[in-house]
């Protein structure tokens, strides 16, 4: 048979459930939007439940230790969230890059290589020039 204070209970434990969840949302907003007023506001005012009376009466889960877990739990979901965002970031940044080298690739033609050999020549010829095993020198400069 349940207890006549059941339903009280039930409703005290989703009050806390929901100032831990609401606590967490609002430590992961402020990581990620450091000057937000809002998101600070709603974390300061999160922590004062977690400290007050109220909260005691409602639970016996100490208040500083809920708000350690959330912390701990807000900061790892933020490191995973940000490491996902910078391997997503470097895939594209590969994915760029390779499309730009097999466009380059596609481009290249024997034509075009002597072409940009020609435009970087400067009319000069080379001082050292050699076949095989014989070398010549010029010594006219």
């Amino acid at each position: 048979m349940a207890n006549e204070y059941e339903p009280y209970e039930n409703l005290a434990n989703a009050i806390v459930v929901l100032a831990a969840k609401d606590y967490r949302v609002a430590l992961r907003k402020r990581k990620r939007h450091p000057g937000s007023h809002e998101a600070q506001y709603r974390v300061s005012k999160l922590e004062g439940f977690f400290r007050s009376e109220w909260y005691g009466i409602l639970t016996d889960v100490d208040g500083e230790y809920e708000a350690a877990i959330a912390k701990a739990e807000a900061d790892k979901q933020v490191a995973i969230t940000n490491a996902e965002a910078e391997a997503q970031k470097t895939s594209i940044a590969a994915d760029a890059q390779a499309e730009a080298n097999r466009k380059l690739a596609e481009s290249l033609s024997d034509t075009l290589i002597d072409y940009q050999k020609v435009q970087k020549w400067d009319g000069k010829l080379p001082t050292v020039s050699g076949g095989n095993a014989l070398v010549s020198i010029d010594s006219a400069e």
